[in-house]
Parts: structure tokens; sequence; C-alpha cells
């Protein structure tokens, strides 16, 4: 499965892939905290998409996010929080001093 399915789409809180928004073929969810800072939640891919790397591509479109708005983002989900331990995303990775 390709093409139009792999968009990346954004709705209230959340990106998702798929042209139904109520059925997602993956998706990461995400809220603000006070001064903006991005708190992602959860990231699901189905059966049908896994192995695609649509998991790390919602990720980054959050770091994407965060980097337009000059704010950082503090991960809760544990697929997130691994991606963003890279290096390559320090500049968006809230650290807690």
């Amino acid at each position: 499965m390709t093409g139009a399915v792999d968009v990346i789409r954004r709705g209230e809180g959340r990106f998702f892939v798929g042209d139904d928004p109520a059925q997602a073929l993956a998706e990461i969810t995400f809220t603000r905290e006070a001064g903006g800072r991005i708190v992602i939640d959860h990231t699901r891919v189905s059966e049908l998409m896994k192995g695609r790397g649509l998991g790390s591509s919602l990720v980054m479109e959050v770091v994407a996010l965060a980097r337009s708005e000059g704010i950082t983002i503090r991960p809760v989900c544990p697929f997130a929080k691994k991606l963003l331990e890279d290096p390559a995303c320090a500049d968006v990775l809230y650290r807690e001093d």
C-alpha cells in the first residue's frame, strides 16, 4: 500500500495517516503545556502499516512543528522518547534541569 495513504495530515492535537481521521492508520497525539511546550503522549501504527517507518515519520512531524514554533517537546510516549534522544533532536528535547 503506497501513495496518498502515506500522506501525513494534521488534526487538532495530532498528526495522522489515512483518509478518515476517525479511523487513522497511524497517529501521534500531543497536548500543550504552559509556554506552548508539546507533550507527546501516544504514537500508534496499525498492523497494516507497521514496518514502513510511519511512527518515526510522525515523530519527526512533531519535531518540525516544535522547531517552527521555537519550542521544546516533552515525550511521555516511550517510542517518541527513544527517538528524541537522538542528538539530531537535542534542540527540541525538553530536559528538566
